[in-house]
C-alpha cells in the first residue's frame, strides 16, 4: 500500500509489458484493470475533464476533495471510483487522488484497513506482513513483503500514523503513511521500495452507514521499471482497492465493530 495498493499495483505490470514512447501518450490510451483474480476488464477510456467541473455532480464533499486544489485531472471513472493524477514538483511520477463510496460505515472499513497482520490473508500476493512496534505516539511500524507475479519480490517498512477526528461516529477516520527506516535491512531477492506515501480519509454518509473515501497515493515500487509503467499501473489498479474493501466490509469479524470507539491500529 500504500497500505493495500502495492500488491495490485505490481500486478498491473504484466499488462504493461511494452512502455509507450512517453507518458503524454498514456492519457489518450484506453485503460485497463486489474480484478484480483488477475482478469482483464477494459475499462473507459478516460477523459481529461476539469476534476473542478466534474466535483460538482457529486457529493460537496468531493469539492474538498479535489477542486479547491489545482492540477488534478481525471484519469480514470470505475465502479464508482474517480482517480485522478497530478504532477508532482521534482518527480516524474504522478500523484493520485481517488474518491469513491464503501456500503459500510467508517469504522468498520477503517478496521480493515488497520487489521495489518492478516494482509497476508486479505491482500493478494502478500507474503510476510508485521506489525513491528507501536510507538509511544501511537504510531505503528509496519513492514511487509510482496510477491507479485513476473517481477521481484518487493519490501517495504512503513510508520503509520493517526490523524483522526473521530467522536462517537461523527467526523472522519484518517490515517497517513510514509516509510520508515526502523524495517529489516535490504533481504537479498527483494527490491526495496525507495517511495511510498499515502494516506485514507473516511467519512460518514447516509446517517454513517456508508463511508466516503478519498485515497491518496505517491510510491515507486523501484526496481528497473520505467515512469510509464508506473503511473499508469498506479491509477489503473485503485479501484481494486475499494472493491477489497467493499468485500472485507462484509466479514463479521469487521462488520461487528462498534462506531463508539476510534479503531484501534
Amino acid at each position: 500500500m500504500s497500505l493495500l495498493s502495492s500488491a495490485y499495483l505490481l500486478s498491473a505490470l504484466l499488462l504493461n509489458t511494452t512502455p509507450a514512447p512517453s507518458d503524454s501518450v498514456a492519457a489518450e490510451q484506453p485503460q485497463l484493470t486489474v480484478t484480483p483474480s488477475a482478469t482483464v476488464v477494459p475499462a473507459p477510456t478516460p477523459t481529461v475533464t476539469s476534476a473542478k467541473a466534474k466535483a460538482k455532480s457529486f457529493d460537496p464533499a468531493v469539492d474538498l476533495a479535489i477542486s479547491k486544489e489545482e492540477g488534478w485531472e481525471e484519469k480514470a471513472n470505475t465502479n464508482g471510483v474517480l482517480v485522478y493524477a497530478r504532477d508532482k514538483q521534482g518527480s516524474t511520477i504522478k500523484a493520485l487522488r481517488a474518491v469513491g463510496t464503501i456500503d459500510a460505515p467508517p469504522h468498520v472499513v477503517m478496521r480493515i484497513l488497520a487489521d495489518y497482520e492478516r494482509y497476508t490473508e486479505t491482500m493478494p500476493y502478500t507474503e510476510k506482513s508485521q506489525v513491528l512496534a507501536r510507538e509511544s505516539d501511537g504510531a505503528v511500524i509496519f513492514y511487509t513483503v510482496i510477491d507479485p507475479p513476473i517481477v521481484s519480490r518487493r519490501d517495504y517498512a512503513l510508520r503509520i500514523t493517526d490523524e483522526s477526528d473521530w467522536r462517537g461516529g461523527r467526523g472522519y477516520l484518517r490515517t497517513r503513511w510514509t516509510l520508515s527506516d526502523k524495517g529489516p535491512p535490504p533481504q537479498d531477492g527483494h527490491v526495496r521500495v525507495p517511495l511510498n506515501d499515502g494516506s485514507w480519509t473516511l467519512q460518514p454518509r447516509h446517517g454513517g452507514t456508508k463511508t466516503y473515501a478519498i485515497y491518496d497515493l505517491f510510491t515507486d515500487p523501484g526496481g528497473s521499471l520505467t515512469t510509464f509503467i508506473i503511473n499508469k499501473a498506479n491509477r489503473s489498479t485503485i479501484p481494486d482497492l475499494f472493491e477489497v474493501l467493499r468485500k472485507h466490509s462484509k466479514d463479521p469479524r469487521y462488520k461487528e465493530a462498534s462506531s463508539e470507539e476510534k479503531p484501534k491500529k
